[in-house]
């Protein structure tokens, strides 16, 4: 089967739903490819959420919280991680449907993305596309790689959360869930003057796992701060300035 090679985190990151484009220098004549999905060999600086747009940074902190996007510590590197076809190759500044699309690159659109259950490990990297001797009926079982925003109905949240954050609420040890507002997201909880929303409780869900708790009063929707303590503000990819980086805290009370 052919091979793409993609930088971590963005390898992972297309694997967990978020990221449909896949930008390059380069683009392929012979559409549509379907392609494994390598990551390569390079660690992911400490550093590197610093440097992330507030938009990209907030998705992949959710999808972290929903057990979708590793943390960069437990980022997997030289494997076979996942799946998906190309199915066009947009010309420079011609993809504007999605935020990770980079106007200076041709923008590779991946449909059908899915991620391995086990990925397979210890395999080198090449530029370019390449061959890796597997066919497709050989593939190891996969998900469908898809990013399912948190729900609310009526007056309840229903989120799905990692491993850790399970167990640490499970145990006593965590009575609050942070997760960041979007543009796709921000309604659920907002009102058109800016109060929140009368959420009552919260559903938790983890690999089929189930719990319900009261939300308490101090659950509220509040902006990052910045340094000398006033609402973090930023320019958005679009280039609109004042945006403010918001999310809501989860106040966890009893369990139903």
């Amino acid at each position: 089967m052919k091979v793409l090679s993609i930088k971590q985190p963005w390898g992972s990151v297309i694997c967990s739903g978020l990221k449909h484009v896949e930008n390059r220098s380069w683009g392929l004549k012979t559409l549509p490819l379907r392609i494994l999905i390598h990551v390569g060999a390079t660690k992911v600086p400490k550093d590197n959420d610093d440097y992330l747009p507030e938009e990209w940074l907030s998705l992949m902190r959710n999808a972290r919280t929903m057990g979708l996007l590793p943390e960069n510590a437990d980022l997997p590197y030289s494997a076979i991680i996942g799946w998906a076809d190309v199915v066009r190759c947009d010309e420079p500044g011609k993809n504007t449907s999605e935020i990770w699309a980079q106007n200076e690159f041709t923008g590779w659109v991946l449909e059908n993305v899915h991620v391995f259950d086990e990925p397979i490990l210890n395999v080198k990297g090449k530029l370019g596309i390449f061959d890796y001797p597997m066919e497709e009926n050989e593939m190891p079982t996969s998900r469908p790689a898809v990013f399912n925003d948190i729900k609310v109905d009526g007056d309840n949240v229903t989120l799905p959360v990692n491993d850790s954050v399970w167990e640490q609420i499970e145990h006593g040890n965590l009575d609050e869930i942070q997760y960041d507002l979007t543009d796709d997201n921000a309604e659920l909880f907002l009102k058109e003057d800016g109060q929140m929303q009368p959420i009552k409780t919260i559903t938790i869900t983890n690999n089929g796992r189930t719990a319900k708790y009261e939300l308490l009063d101090d659950t509220y929707v509040g902006p990052y701060l910045t340094p000398d303590n006033r609402p973090y503000t930023f320019t958005s990819l679009a280039g609109e300035e004042g945006y403010q980086w918001l999310f809501i805290l989860f106040v966890l009370g009893k369990k139903l």
